[in-house]
């Protein structure tokens, strides 16, 4: 399991070998498709669900189980000790890509694309609260991860 750090780091350098592969990128921000105040409240409120689920399985964390008294329930103690560190560390990410699109809006570049400079899908920000790239290359992103992984 790859550290925070790494994990960052690598999603930067797929970005920017995104951001090579297209030569027509847009640096102006597109007209702001949703109103901003509409989108900061959605991230805020997203920001406070994330939140919540975090103290939840830290609260979880910190109790543990007791580990149990024999072989089966010591894995199974494990197992859920696992799953709950793995979520927890996917709610870290997901608190800070949604504070990097809060950032974002306050630049003025809410719904734009970060890789391409394309307008988002409204759509697409709508269903996902905190997207910073078009369906596109969020495609080419994971299908770049994909083949990593294979490979």
């Amino acid at each position: 399991m790859l550290v925070q750090a790494d994990m960052v780091q690598r999603e930067r350098q797929l970005l920017q070998e995104l951001r090579d592969l297209l030569p027509n990128r847009v640096e102006r921000p597109c007209p702001v498709v949703v109103d901003n105040l509409q989108r900061r409240s959605q991230i805020e409120e997203e920001i406070k669900r994330v939140q919540a689920q975090f103290e939840s399985v830290a609260t979880r964390l910190r109790q543990g189980t007791g580990w149990g008294s024999d072989e089966a329930d010591k894995a199974n103690d494990l197992v859920e000790r696992t799953k709950a560190l793995t979520l927890r560390q996917h709610l870290v990410q997901k608190r800070q890509q949604l504070e990097y699109a809060r950032a974002r809006l306050d630049q003025g570049l809410d719904g734009t694309c970060e890789v391409c400079g394309q307008q988002i899908d409204p759509a697409r920000l709508e269903a996902i609260i905190g997207t910073t790239r078009c369906l596109t290359c969020q495609r080419r992103l994971e299908q770049g991860n994909r083949r990593r992984l294979r490979a």
